[in-house]
């Protein structure tokens, strides 16, 4: 399994906002490529393989994502994760 059929298995995950993207791939890079934390060029990397259109500014939407209630995103000085509880689901 690669990032790239999960996500052409989607078929609107073109339409899908950027925040759920960016969640979306953060669960891939933990799941199947086995990364502990990802930072943004591994995301831009996934954009670009998998043919979306990125954001015209990521630093809004992970912003946006590091404020949220719950928070789904965390940071720290090793890059950024996935909440736990995403991968229950």
């Amino acid at each position: 399994m690669t990032i790239e059929s999960v996500v052409n298995s989607i078929d609107d995950f073109a339409k899908w906002p950027h925040s759920k993207k960016v969640i979306s791939f953060g669960w891939a890079l933990h799941s199947i490529e086995k990364k502990e934390r990802f930072g943004r060029a591994d995301l831009v990397r996934l954009y670009g393989s998998t043919k979306q259109t990125p954001s015209s500014n990521f630093s809004d939407v992970i912003a946006k994502l590091l404020k949220e209630k719950p928070r789904r995103l965390i940071s720290d000085q090793k890059g950024y994760y996935i909440e736990s509880s995403i991968f229950k689901k």
